[in-house]
Formats: structure tokens, C-alpha cells, sequence
């Protein structure tokens, strides 16, 4: 058996990451500097212009301290 790719949903993903970094009291430009992400690309992530790679996807959600498990938020 194999894993299907999952298509994901960048507004969701977009809202739960700017409701999780905030509900942390990040600050935007300073976790992407922490996570060595441009500025602009975590604009794109947090308005569901771009979706971070998988590897970036897992930084980040490590960063936030949550999963990114599908259908669950954790903030």
C-alpha cells in the first residue's frame, strides 16, 4: 500500500498559521527570520497565496509547538 498525496487547502492552512503564531504572541518577521523564511513567503503562507514545502510545513508547525495533522488545530 502506498500513501496518496493529499491536496491541501491553502486558505485553511493560512488561517490556522496566523491563528497559531498569534495566539503564541509571535511576532511575523521574527519567525520567519527564526525559521530562515523570507518575509514575503510567510505573507504568501498566511493569505493562501503559496503553501510552505513539507519539510518548511514541518519547521514550522515544530516552531508553533502544534501537529499538522488534517482536520485538527491545535492552538
Amino acid at each position: 500500500m502506498y500513501n496518496k498525496p493529499v491536496k491541501v487547502d491553502s486558505s485553511i492552512l493560512a488561517s490556522r498559521l496566523k491563528l497559531c503564531r498569534e495566539a503564541r504572541g509571535i511576532n511575523k518577521a521574527t519567525m520567519a527570520r527564526d525559521l530562515n523564511i523570507t518575509a514575503s513567503s510567510m505573507t504568501y503562507y498566511e493569505s493562501g497565496l503559496a503553501v510552505p514545502s513539507v519539510d518548511k510545513l514541518y519547521a514550522i508547525a515544530d516552531y508553533l509547538n502544534t501537529s499538522i495533522e488534517i482536520g485538527r488545530a491545535h492552538v
